[in-house]
């Protein structure tokens, strides 16, 4: 008879009989149910229906006509011996080969001297006999066949068993055959039969119960929805993924380790893993160069992305999509687009693309064509990078060095799960991910790591000391959350206008943004409350007085204009062919950056960056009159590229949680500001500048360009014309130490 052994992971149900421990079989029953169970069940009750039992419900009794094809072939006699058993097993089963017979008799007697040991009499022996006869006979005479061969025939049960049908199915296991009792209802009904001992059960964490409308039968209709689909790729070519199965939990280690240290059998051994974190900050990097490296070594490729982007509008419209009255159709036409020059990877894409839209396949039919799209697009973008060094006996290596952002980008990791491939999704910042499976192997780190590329030179390694992560760490204490900002501790920054009274000014203007009202730390961007004030009129008609406040706001990093207009077109250099830097109202970053006009690239490239995104940000405002109807788009980017070399010095050193620069504009006359200062203001408004504007005059100096209305104006008293600017405000000095003291000046 045939040794019932444990098995280590459900995949061990389909190894080949001479590869397990002690030529062994498995008998286990199911009575919790997860993700993993289900895809088990599945490929199980495959097996079982090509060379197998399937029985669902009961084992009905022997008929009368059975019992009677019985007795005119056997006669009624028994006796509890083995020769006899023997003798009658040769006659009845005749196709049994001398092993095969020898381990059936060998069961059937066990089973049924266990019940005359415990107390039955003569008659129920005969009985129990006849009846587990005409059981053989009928319903299970295909299995008896295949006893001893490689692929051990595998029976499943589904439903509340009995003591009679449990001991079938004990003597059908000792024959040789894998025995999966499913027990949707629990445990109760095999306890009751007090045979506790005759199976082992398989355990789960979650120990969720079945649900309510899972049945044998439904999962045969689905298995058989599988298997027309499967005519769409040729299913010799395709292997069933083992993944993660054989983890021991150190990934990175378990990634190099060969197919053939995995496991055994004809299955795909490869990995899904999700990281998070960092093991250590000061060898982080350098490790996974290393880790990388050892990969290229032993032969394999490592392809690694940063970010999936979107399929874009020419590779959609490749994708030729007809009308869908079922997912069956949809599937038919969508595999035939997924294209590999090896067959066997293609057959595998095809599979695996089948299976994963049938798991979602109770969304709607529109829903499931949009994920189709987005599919078939990234398999065939990045097919040839996936697999150049295809070979079979090697798994090649994906490595998304980012998070999942939405449930396409999921469903992209789902799916390359399920090729032969080895996936791992590094997320060192610890950044929200949307990413889940069952199948998926999350692995955790403590640290959290400041890291946007994997580092795939050597030179693109960040060698850090000890020391240097102390002070990270103790930076990242200090200034998070606190109130307190380290030295240009944030990239990016919003500027939000405050409206304020007159006296509030010089009470603001030379403030850290940080202890200005409004001021909020919003996902990594500064919200800057800054000054953007037009000041109409002499206070008092004092014109000393009125000097004497305008050079309180004369601080560091501001500039002085005393004569406009400030920015004249004639003195800006063109920017060549404009209209090619602007496309669908957006500015081409990258052209402008290699433009031969482009005269910030010695900046830091936040700053670059900063300067243009400031400039996107005019445009998309329509703030200024005629943009993108008048050709305004054009002026305001020549402007943006052509600041004065003071004001491009005062932005490159920006800190958005310090200081501000300011600008001070000085009209006494009736001269106004030109297009380009009004776009310049406008411009240096978004990048965070503080704006002055006294106008003594209370013309409308620089309002004619605005489509709305930009400065918060405070009128201040009595309009007065023909005023001289002081020299020293000319000059853009401070004010004097001797001034502040005797508040001279005119």
């Amino acid at each position: 008879m045939f040794k019932r052994i444990k098995i280590k992971k459900l995949e061990d149900f389909f190894i080949p009989l001479s590869q397990r421990n002690e030529k062994g079989v498995f008998f286990y029953r199911f009575p919790y149910y997860n993700d993993k169970v289900d895809n088990f069940l599945r490929e199980y009750l495959k097996r079982a229906m090509r060379f197998g039992v399937v029985i669902s419900g009961k084992i009905p009794n022997p008929d009368e006509k059975q019992l009677s094809y019985y007795s005119d072939i056997m006669g009624m006699s028994f006796s509890m011996d083995m020769s006899f058993f023997d003798i009658s097993m040769k006659k009845w089963l005749p196709r049994l080969d001398n092993v095969q017979r020898k381990n059936v008799v060998s069961a059937l007697y066990d089973t049924l001297l266990k019940m005359k040991q415990n107390g039955k009499n003569e008659n129920i022996l005969k009985n129990a006999y006849i009846k587990f006869m005409c059981w053989f006979y009928y319903k299970f005479e295909r299995v008896f066949r295949e006893l001893g061969h490689e692929d051990v025939p595998k029976i499943i049960y589904d439903g509340a068993i009995s003591r009679y049908e449990l001991k079938i199915l004990s003597i059908l296991s000792s024959s040789g055959c894998d025995v999966v009792l499913i027990e949707p209802d629990g445990d109760g009904p095999y306890l009751k039969t007090g045979n506790g001992s005759e199976s082992d059960i398989f355990e789960t964490a979650d120990k969720k119960p079945f649900p309510q409308n899972f049945s044998i039968e439904q999962m045969i209709k689905e298995n058989n929805e599988k298997e027309r689909l499967s005519r769409l790729y040729d299913v010799s070519l395709t292997k069933i993924n083992s993944t993660n199965t054989w983890l021991s939990g150190e990934v990175f280690n378990d990634s190099l380790k060969a197919l053939t240290d995995r496991g055994t059998g004809d299955y795909v051994y490869n990995m899904f893993v999700k990281v998070t974190g960092a093991w250590d900050k000061t060898t982080y990097q350098s490790d996974l160069f290393k880790w990388k490296t050892s990969l290229i070594e032993s032969g394999r490729n490592v392809f690694i992305l940063d970010e999936i982007l979107p399929p874009t509008v020419d590779e959609i419209r490749n994708i030729n999509r007809n009308g869908y009255g079922s997912l069956e159709q949809l599937l038919a036409d969508m595999t035939s687009k997924i294209r590999c020059s090896l067959k066997e990877v293609e057959a595998q894409e095809r599979k695996a693309f089948c299976d994963i839209l049938l798991e979602n396949k109770e969304e709607n039919l529109n829903k499931l064509k949009n994920k189709a799209v987005y599919l078939v697009c990234w398999i065939n973008r990045y097919n040839g990078d996936l697999f150049k060094m295809y070979k079979a006996g090697k798994l090649d290596v994906f490595v998304y060095f980012g998070v999942c952002r939405n449930n396409f980008e999921c469903l992209f990791m789902k799916y390359l799960s399920m090729l032969p491939l080895d996936i791992f999704v590094i997320n060192p910042n610890k950044k929200p991910c949307m990413l889940s499976d069952s199948t998926l192997f999350e692995k955790k780190y403590e640290f959290t790591i400041d890291a946007d590329k994997f580092p795939e030179t050597a030179e693109d390694v960040d060698y850090t000391t000890v020391a240097y992560n102390a002070e990270q760490d103790l930076t990242q204490m200090l200034y998070q959350d606190s109130g307190m900002y380290r030295a240009k501790q944030y990239k990016s920054a919003a500027a939000v206008s405050l409206r304020t009274m007159y006296e509030e000014i010089f009470l603001l203007w030379d403030e850290e943004v940080s202890y200005r009202p409004n001021f909020e730390i919003m996902d990594d961007k500064v919200l800057m409350p800054v000054l953007m004030a037009k000041i109409s009129g002499v206070k008092d008609g004092n014109v000393s007085e009125y000097w004497q406040s305008v050079r309180k706001l004369i601080v560091d990093d501001t500039i002085v204009v005393t004569d406009v207009p400030y920015i004249k077109k004639e003195d800006m250099p063109p920017i060549g062919n404009a209209v090619s830097l602007i496309k669908n109202r957006k500015i081409l970053k990258s052209k402008i950056k290699e433009s031969s006009c482009y005269h910030y690239a010695i900046l830091r490239d936040e700053a670059q960056n900063y300067i243009l995104d400031k400039a996107q940000e005019l445009l998309d405002s329509d703030v200024i009159n005629g943009t993108f109807s008048r050709g305004m788009e054009y002026t305001i980017l020549n402007v943006a590229l052509n600041m004065p070399k003071d004001i491009v010095q005062l932005i490159n050193k920006m800190d958005f949680t310090k200081k501000v620069p300011k600008i001070i504009f000085v009209c006494t006359g009736e001269k106004i500001c030109s297009a380009e200062d009004s776009i310049a203001a406008a411009f240096l408004h978004l990048c965070g500048f503080d704006i002055a504007m006294f106008v003594p005059t209370g013309y409308q100096v620089i309002e004619k360009y605005y489509a709305k209305p930009l400065f918060n104006e405070n009128q201040i008293g009595q309009y007065m014309y023909g005023l001289e600017v002081p020299s020293t405000l000319k000059q853009g000095e401070k004010e004097s130490f001797i001034n502040r003291i005797f508040k001279r000046g005119r």
